[in-house]
This record gives structure tokens, C-alpha cells and sequence, in this order.
């Protein structure tokens, strides 16, 4: 037998069904991990907190509506933020913190959020903040998801404190 003869008959199949098996494993491996990630977004977006802001003008039960506290951990603050939200039935709000410009601000008395709770959300600041200045609410999930929105100010009249106006989730 000739090396052409023997190189069609028995290497040219072997070293094909090498690479086949190679590109049949790469595949197989490839589907696995974009399975893997499908679910894990599946199962995020399945328990993924849904919240919404409230108008102070709308109408809502006050008397069932718990304050959430988030400041700097000191007794004097210079500015207040207050937002009312509902948090809908679907999963529970686990709040992180605040970031307004490049300061963290955390809960100060409990940051988790039942399902179906009017809740405030007072923020108090150590100093004024500026117009522009970007204000972001991260919470998390029961599976330790973090999401990030961002808020939207708008002024109080005569006074020192702040509303929150829009909520925008960033992803």
C-alpha cells in the first residue's frame, strides 16, 4: 500500500473525525454556557424587584406607608430628599444605598422592603447638592442582583428639602 493509499484510507478519517469531535465538544460546550446564562437572566428577571413613584398629590394609604431613613450616619443633615414609592407584589426590595455625586449614603433603620408596601424614602444629605448632580438608588434582590435607578429632584417650594420627581432604572 502506497502512502497516498494509506493516507486516504486510514489518517485523512482519523485526523476528520479528530476535528469533528474537536468542533462536536466546542459546540456542545458553547450551548451549555449560553443555556447556563439564559437561565440565570431568566431567574433574575423573574425576581427582579418592580417598584413605582408615588405623587405626594396621588392617593395612597398613609397610614400604612413605613420611612426609610438613608443618610451618612451623622446626627446633622443639610438637606433632605424624600420619595414616595409602592413596591408591587412580585419580589422584595433589599435597598444597598445611595449615591449622590461620589458619596455613599446607607439605610439607617432597616433596608428590606416587603412585597405590596407604600414606603418613604427619606434621604438626608450632609451638604446642598447641585442641580445637576447625578443621585442613584442601588438595591438588590433575594439572590443578590443589584439594580441601579436614577433620580430625578424636584425642588420644594420655601423650603430645603427636595422631592423626587423620575425614576429611571439604568442598566
Amino acid at each position: 500500500m502506497s502512502f497516498y493509499g494509506m493516507y486516504v484510507d486510514i489518517i485523512g478519517p482519523i485526523i476528520c473525525s479528530i476535528i469533528g469531535g474537536i468542533f462536536t465538544v466546542g459546540g456542545v460546550y458553547l450551548t451549555i454556557v449560553y443555556e447556563k446564562n439564559k437561565e440565570k437572566e431568566e431567574i433574575k428577571q423573574a425576581n427582579k424587584p418592580l417598584f413605582y413613584l408615588l405623587h405626594p398629590m396621588q392617593d395612597y394609604d398613609r397610614e400604612v406607608a413605613v420611612t426609610y431613613a438613608i443618610s451618612s450616619g451623622k446626627k446633622d443633615y443639610e438637606y433632605k430628599i424624600q420619595g414616595i414609592f409602592k413596591n408591587t407584589e412580585k419580589s422584595i426590595i433589599i435597598i444597598d444605598y445611595i449615591l449622590v455625586g461620589n458619596k455613599k449614603y446607607y439605610s439607617r433603620n432597616g433596608d428590606v422592603i416587603d412585597k405590596d408596601k407604600i414606603f418613604y424614602l427619606d434621604i438626608y444629605l450632609d451638604e446642598k447638592i447641585q442641580e445637576n448632580v447625578g443621585i442613584n438608588l442601588f438595591i438588590k434582590d433575594i439572590f443578590n442582583n443589584q439594580y441601579q435607578y436614577r433620580l430625578e429632584l424636584e425642588k420644594l417650594k420655601n423650603r430645603d428639602a427636595s422631592m423626587v420627581k423620575v425614576m429611571e432604572e439604568i442598566y
